[in-house]
């Protein structure tokens, strides 16, 4: 998975060291708060997600979502049962 920090916070929050005539961010054991707005997913990225967390993303549809869930289900199970 791949995550783009903008230069800005690159520069607050690193130094700069010189190596073969390049200048590259260094730091030592940085932490970054990074608010879900600044998170870019791709469709490659959602699918690894989903395939390690499966189980806690169903608890947690079923615990915030259940009626809504229940009541796609239930317009399924009509549509598989008129087959």
């Amino acid at each position: 998975m791949k995550v783009k920090v903008s230069y800005r916070i690159i520069e607050e929050n690193t130094e700069c060291i010189r190596e073969d005539n390049e200048y590259y961010p260094f730091a030592n054991d940085l932490i970054l708060d990074i608010d879900l707005d600044e998170i870019e997913l791709d469709y490659n990225d959602l699918i690894s997600i989903v395939d390690e967390y499966f189980d806690d993303i169903i608890d947690i549809l079923l615990s915030f979502h259940r009626k809504n869930i229940e009541k796609l289900l239930g317009g399924v199970n009509k549509n598989v049962s008129r087959m």
